[in-house]
């Protein structure tokens, strides 16, 4: 199968690198320097104690996009935007695969004109190195449903990913929830408070925060309270404990964060409810102003 990824950031690396042992992947980057570094030396692609090489084709324009099997998009949600008119030109009949953060990317979705659209959530932690070196921090799985279509092509990826499983979901509206909660708890506060996952249960003032915020999530979507609950959230942070959270990483690195597509989205949406939340447009403000600090000059 012929995959293209746009994005290369860690997803769309981790991703580059493990399908392409088994798949013929082209990685879509911004830059040249990361097309030529890629080009001559692989993906660098690192594990606790060892690391391998994959050679795959890295690329700098979109010419090509359509000549692939699925299109899997990689790039953080505030880059979709920008995208939106190449996608839009891609062939109707060309899957695309969207590997984003939070719910916000669903409205570009209603407006495209593909007949399958997949959405995705990515349990992996990866961290981008260089520009063609990516660590896997923390194995997972890739979970994969339809938004729009049939499910041929998620089933094929599925059966093809052997060392890198990937898990074809009934509903997406449910597994989006599930990992829209996860990080909507784990991420403002891990990068407001600045500590690592596991600090959220090891103290229990800001385990109390987690579940006022929690709270919040289940008083916004009451439909999905079955989806998922405290300890589930407890267990995953325990389970990440030793992770920083990729807000909290962007907010080191002093890039733009996620917020939007994660409590913001959750803000727009307490209000066209009209729900008053406790917590939630607090800590959406906190991380809006450190996101702005950080990002000054």
């Amino acid at each position: 199968m012929k995959v293209g990824i746009i994005g290369g950031g860690a997803i769309g690396l981790l991703f580059a690198a493990y399908l392409g042992k088994k798949q013929d992947v082209t990685l879509f980057v911004k830059s040249p320097e990361q097309q030529d570094s890629i080009n001559s030396m692989g993906i660098i692609l690192r594990h606790p104690h060892t690391y391998e090489t994959v050679m795959i084709k890295a690329v700098t324009d979109y010419e090509n996009l359509s000549t692939n099997d699925l299109i899997i998009i990689a790039v953080k949600q505030y880059h979709l935007s920008a995208l939106y008119e190449t996608l839009k030109h891609i062939p109707a009949d060309t899957p695309l695969l969207f590997l984003q953060n939070g719910i916000g990317h669903l409205t570009l979705l209603e407006k495209l004109p593909h007949l399958h659209l997949y959405v995705g959530t990515v349990e992996h932690g990866a961290l981008r190195l260089a520009k063609n070196e990516v660590a896997h921090k923390g194995k997972g799985k890739t979970n994969v449903a339809i938004y729009r279509g049939s499910d041929q092509v998620l089933e094929r990826l599925s059966q093809e990913s052997i060392d890198f499983p990937v898990r074809v979901q009934p509903e997406y509206e449910i597994m989006l929830f599930e990992k829209l909660a996860v990080n909507a708890v784990i991420n403002p506060l891990t990068a407001v408070l600045g500590v690592r996952n596991g600090r959220l249960i090891e103290n229990e003032e800001f385990k109390s925060l987690a579940e006022s915020v929690f709270d919040d999530i289940t008083r916004l979507y009451p439909r999905f309270m079955h989806v998922i609950d405290f300890k589930d959230i407890i267990t995953i942070a325990y389970k990440t404990r030793e992770n920083t959270s990729s807000m909290l990483a962007d907010l080191q690195a002093k890039r733009q964060t996620e917020i939007e597509a994660i409590l913001g989205a959750m803000v727009d949406e307490a209000k066209r409810q009209n729900i008053s939340l406790s917590i939630i447009p607090t800590l959406y403000k906190m991380v809006k102003g450190l996101d702005k600090e950080g990002r000054k000059g």
